[in-house]
């Protein structure tokens, strides 16, 4: 197999794009189902922008989706991957914590209540991919908070930065493994 993708003068950067590109496209029907689910028939409330309601949740999703291949190119095996997603999810979940004041230092764990975690996992569920970008989602959900506020556009930069940092590491291991 990988003779014929040296053939075909086919780079890994080229690989992991056409991944991206097939699975963007069920991520969107995806998160689209889900939206209009949610907003159409259950008819949650929404103050603020739609527009931002779906690039952030669609940027969530694209996270996820570029943690999994990280995953899989990490791991030997599937085994392997099964152990990595399952021991990196619950602490994902457990740490996610969203402030629920933006005046304060109060915080609402999803989970864990942060009260009862050390003061360094608090700061360690600021770094996760979720925290920040959940209370952005929050905020122009129910507050109908604009891009131009820290608490929203904050939220964007992270999800972003942990997208093309996952991106990147996943195409350097594609290089050193090619």
């Amino acid at each position: 197999m990988e003779f014929w993708i040296w053939k075909a003068s086919v780079t890994t950067a080229e690989i992991l794009l056409t991944h991206l590109i097939s699975q963007f496209i069920i991520i969107v029907i995806q998160v689209s189902v889900a939206l209009i689910l949610s907003f159409g028939h259950y008819d949650m409330d929404c103050e603020g922008s739609m527009f931002g309601i779906i690039v952030i949740s669609t940027l969530s999703a694209l996270c996820g989706m570029v943690y999994g291949f990280f995953i899989s190119i990490s791991c030997s095996s599937h085994v392997v991957a099964n152990y990595a997603t399952l021991g990196s999810f619950y602490p994902l979940v457990l740490l996610c914590v969203e402030h629920t004041n933006t005046y304060s230092k109060h915080f609402q764990g999803l989970i864990w209540p942060i009260e009862g975690m050390p003061k360094a996992l608090k700061w360690l569920s600021l770094t996760l991919p979720m925290t920040i970008p959940g209370n952005a989602l929050r905020e122009i959900m129910h507050k109908g908070t604009d891009f131009d506020d820290p608490n929203v556009y904050s939220g964007f930069l992270v999800i972003s930065a942990w997208i093309f940092g996952l991106l990147f590491i996943c195409l350097f291991q594609l290089k050193r493994k090619g």
